[in-house]
């Protein structure tokens, strides 16, 4: 289970035309949850780049977790949570429906995320 509801959009390793996913995305309802999928603490939260709103989940044992596409954030920076909290909501109604990526980094590897959702 996904820390948001909906469907995968690119799995963890497809193949893009970057290459290989190095995360996972998931096509969200407009306004919906998004949770920590680890209990931890906030690194990073608020916008980047072109990702919009993001949240960058430090999970202990050099492990954080991405996640970006967020229409507004319910963390601050330097914010403890427990899995399962809330972390923000995706965007509302767009010409387009909201993605939420989510991608498990463990020191500078990407690692493939799902066996800890």
């Amino acid at each position: 289970r996904g820390p948001v509801a909906g469907s995968v959009l690119t799995a963890w390793g497809a193949s893009t035309d970057a290459g290989p996913a190095s995360g996972i995305t998931y096509a969200a309802a407009p306004g919906g949850n998004v949770r920590a999928p680890c209990t931890g603490r906030v690194d990073f939260a608020g916008d980047f780049r072109s990702y919009g709103q993001m949240v960058i989940l430090d999970c202990g044992q050099h492990y954080r977790f991405v996640l970006a596409g967020l229409g507004s954030l319910g963390v601050d920076s330097g914010q403890a949570v427990a899995r399962g909290a809330s972390v923000g909501v995706m965007p509302g109604t767009s010409a387009r429906r909201p993605a939420l990526f989510v991608q498990l980094r463990h020191g500078r590897e990407t690692v493939d995320p799902r066996p800890f959702l």
